[in-house]
């Protein structure tokens, strides 16, 4: 028996599930690794918020002024500028040893000081984020301004959509 090594065959039914799936192998990977991730939406907001300082010394009570800009420590970014700055006497709870309860009342020398400030931000998902620091009523704020630093807790927050410049 003689055989022929060097005639042609066909293409045989494995050939053709073999091919198939390299071309499918190809075409998912293309698909996955060439598929953007459009991440959460994105919206410009005008935000105005509230932060809190207690317990601050009678020296630095008036030292937070209108039109500084906040500046956040850890990233750098820029949280907004003062528009409002109220310092009231810090209020605490004392124990009146004569009736045996707690008693609100002035704690002398220090202050309370609820800073308002307005920034542009993106909403990202459900965050609010600034340049790169998310913040959120509750977040605690480690800031410096012309005039004054410190840590701070966000009190209040009011976002605004802005307006885009096709919609306008």
């Amino acid at each position: 028996m003689a055989r022929n090594n060097g005639a042609k065959r066909g293409i045989n039914f494995i050939d053709i599930i073999i091919l198939l799936v390299i071309v499918g192998i190809i075409a998912g990977a293309v698909l996955l690794f060439s598929k953007k991730d459009s991440g959460p939406d994105t919206t410009e907001v005008e935000v105005t918020y509230q932060i809190e300082l207690t317990n601050i010394v009678e020296e630095l009570a008036g030292a937070v002024e209108i039109g500084d800009t906040l500046t956040e420590n850890r990233t750098k970014s820029n949280i907004g500028t003062i528009v409002h700055a109220k310092a009231e006497p810090m209020v605490g709870n004392v124990m009146d040893y004569d009736d045996g309860v707690m008693v609100k009342t002035e704690i002398p020398g220090r202050y309370r000081i609820v800073i308002t400030c307005t920034a542009p931000a993106k909403r990202v998902g459900d965050k609010i984020v600034f340049t790169d620091f998310t913040m959120g009523v509750g977040t605690t704020v480690n800031f410096t301004s012309k005039h004054f630093s410190g840590e701070a807790v966000c009190t209040a927050m009011d976002i605004r959509e802005v307006m885009s410049k096709e919609a306008a």
